[in-house]
């Protein structure tokens, strides 16, 4: 679930001409504790208070900023949340380059004039100044107390219904048809080892196949649970070798996860010299990473020639290059999709468990774990679930083969089981992008 970014306006506090300047690890004007060194993405909190030395009835400002970009972090007071004289405020660390690195944590009061000397041209305004360094991470884990703006609401009812029995078909579809391959220009001529594996490179594809885009929907059915943390690129990586199809069937989401064959490949000599010493052979296979569209697919290894001249593990044995567009046919098998029978005999009785007011205002929530014990048990509570918090998919068929989402769009027949247009047009799939 999306998070709607908060944000301060600058203060300027550091800029402020003040009469004292603090910067003691205990300042005996604020009473600042529970800062943390070092703050991670997510929320934070710390405790501010005044003391004896401030005047009554003056409203005391703070700002976190970033040293070098000068990026202000989001600081809130919790309103109706005391320690004691003490006021909580929580800190909120967004996924933001300017923020991370060093900061400085700023607090500006007035003094009382009646148990400090202060000048008259310091009287009644900003006169004191506390300043603290702060290291804002941006890998780090939040291990900060969880504190809730309210108190969390938990709601069970028991939902009654029959058991559902999946079946996941052992056999594969098989389409044929023509095709060519391309590798990018800077591609053609590299050589490659065709037995090592891009790192990562079987969760990519797994996330990509059939089985997770229709049931990864979140949850324990999910086929693959999504992290806490992933990397980000600037740009997507481009391919560096595609198959388009020429004739024959499309290519569909089913084909990831599954195998491409072109039997008697031929390479296109425009854009590739073969010698004397170069040999091509006789099939070329590659299980499939991903589906780009209903005429272009990605292979998991490029086509290659042998380079006769190196040994067979020498990694300058395998030569990238270009497939030729004439007389190329492939065959490609692929997962059938699961199918799922209702049971009118044997029912279940589930839990369905709903908390709400979950909202933090220091640490981040990441797990729930569910304890139950039988009425007339004797025994202690037994955990029956733990899971992690995710964004849950909100569009699936609870009825269906494990929870199948009816958000991907698997062909005409799963459109028009689910879908209708709001505006009387027939809705139609279409792959072409």
């Amino acid at each position: 679930m999306s998070v709607i970014r908060r944000f301060n306006r600058p203060q300027g506090l550091k800029d402020i001409d003040v009469l004292i300047e603090d910067d003691a690890p205990i300042s005996i004007f604020f009473n600042v504790v529970e800062v943390p060194e070092v703050i991670t993405q997510g929320k934070s909190s710390f405790l501010i208070g005044g003391s004896n030395l401030l005047k009554p009835e003056v409203e005391i400002k703070f700002e976190i900023t970033n040293d070098d970009s000068g990026a202000v972090i989001y600081t809130e007071p919790v309103a109706g949340y005391l320690e004691g004289t003490s006021r909580r405020v929580s800190i909120e660390v967004y996924d933001d380059v300017d923020l991370f690195g060093d900061a400085t944590l700023t607090v500006v009061g007035e003094l009382n004039p009646n148990n400090n000397n202060v000048p008259l041209e310091f009287q009644d305004t900003y006169n004191v100044r506390y300043t603290r360094k702060i290291y804002v991470s941006s890998a780090g884990v939040n291990t900060q107390p969880i504190l809730f703006y309210n108190q969390p609401r938990i709601v069970v009812n028991e939902i009654v219904k029959p058991y559902i029995t999946t079946t996941f078909p052992t056999s594969s579809i098989t389409k044929t048809g023509g095709a060519t391959g391309t590798p990018i220009e800077s591609e053609i001529g590299k050589t490659i080892n065709v037995e090592d594996e891009e790192p990562a490179k079987f969760v990519k594809k797994l996330k990509n196949n059939l089985r997770f885009k229709l049931f990864g929907g979140g949850g324990n059915n999910a086929f693959v649970r999504r992290g806490r943390r992933r990397a980000r690129r600037a740009s997507p990586e481009v391919e560096k070798f595609t198959i388009t199809n020429k004739s024959g069937d499309k290519f569909d989401a089913r084909f990831v996860g599954g195998e491409i064959q072109i039997p008697n490949p031929q390479v296109d000599t425009t854009k590739f010299t073969l010698e004397p010493f170069h040999q091509v052979p006789a099939v070329y296979k590659s299980d499939v990473e991903n589906v780009k569209n209903e005429d272009t697919l990605v292979p998991e290894k490029p086509f290659t020639i042998i380079d006769t001249r190196f040994d067979e593990d020498d990694p300058q044995r395998n030569v990238i290059v270009p497939l030729a567009t004439e007389n190329l046919t492939y065959t490609a098998s692929m997962e059938s999709v699961p199918t799922q029978s209702i049971s009118t005999v044997n029912f279940r009785s589930y839990a369905d468990i709903r908390l709400s007011r979950l909202r933090t205002f220091s640490g981040d929530i990441d797990r729930v774990k569910v304890y139950a014990r039988n009425k007339d048990a004797f025994g202690d509570f037994e955990l029956v679930s733990d899971q992690q918090i995710e964004s849950p998919e909100l569009l699936f068929n609870v009825f269906g083969a494990g929870n199948q989402r009816v958000g991907f769009f698997l062909n005409q027949e799963h459109i028009n089981q689910y879908w209708v247009s709001s505006s009387n047009a027939v809705i139609t799939a279409d792959s072409s992008y």
